[in-house]
């Protein structure tokens, strides 16, 4: 193949493509949320529906449309117990953020995936969950597994290897009934919680961290 190029002036409109992170993270506050959100230009893809799916078996109503607009009537925090085990396919980060998010239930929630989501640790977020009065089933640290709560808040310590056992307790902990605080002693991935902590700020969310990112109120 040959190509030729030449310079040249470029103009006109392009739509970025939407963010899994980022709609992940807007499903999942949208789900605990009272009221209607309304959630732009969602990345529509696999991770994204199997999240979509979860938060309709845990009460959220959804409206898609032509999926430029996803309408996501809340729970207001009030969820509702699942008629089976959640398939999250391939999302790990769906898998993490709604596990913390069930957990505020009284009801167990189980949840399952692929073979390569049952290879993805769920351990240190469970053993986090366990210490703030979860109760988690487990047969070895991945999926499948279960939660069942409520949380009650408290003090936990968070494994900072993967930053989505983080973002799914901050995501789930401003609806515990008692304060939380989160120890972290080594953080990676600090701007994917940076991204949560932006979310969470939009929500009215009050929380205190450390500059280092070692504690969480």
């Amino acid at each position: 193949m040959k190509l030729s190029v030449r310079n040249s002036k470029i103009k006109g409109d392009l739509a970025i493509p939407g963010s899994k992170s980022h709609t992940i993270r807007a499903l999942a506050i949208a789900s605990l949320a009272p009221g209607v959100s309304v959630i732009k230009a969602p990345l529509v893809s696999e991770d994204t529906i199997s999240c979509l799916f979860a938060a309709g078996a845990l009460g959220a109503w959804i409206k898609r449309g032509d999926d430029t607009v996803w309408k996501i009537h809340g729970t207001g925090g009030h969820l509702l117990e699942p008629a089976t085990t959640l398939n999250m396919g391939d999302s790990g980060t769906g898998t993490r953020l709604f596990s913390a998010i069930s957990s505020l239930a009284s009801f167990p929630v189980k949840f399952d995936g692929d073979s390569s989501l049952r290879k993805r640790p769920m351990a240190p977020l469970l053993s986090a969950l366990k210490a703030l009065g979860v109760k988690t089933e487990s047969a070895d640290g991945c999926c499948p597994c279960s939660v069942q709560g409520p949380l009650q808040g408290g003090e936990t310590e968070v494994d900072g290897t993967s930053s989505q056992y983080l973002s799914a307790l901050l995501l789930a902990a401003p609806l515990a009934p008692e304060d939380t605080i989160l120890n972290v002693p080594k953080l990676n991935e600090v701007p994917y919680v940076e991204m949560t902590l932006s979310w969470l700020k939009k929500q009215n969310v009050v929380i205190k961290h450390t500059k280092n990112f070692t504690r969480f109120h």
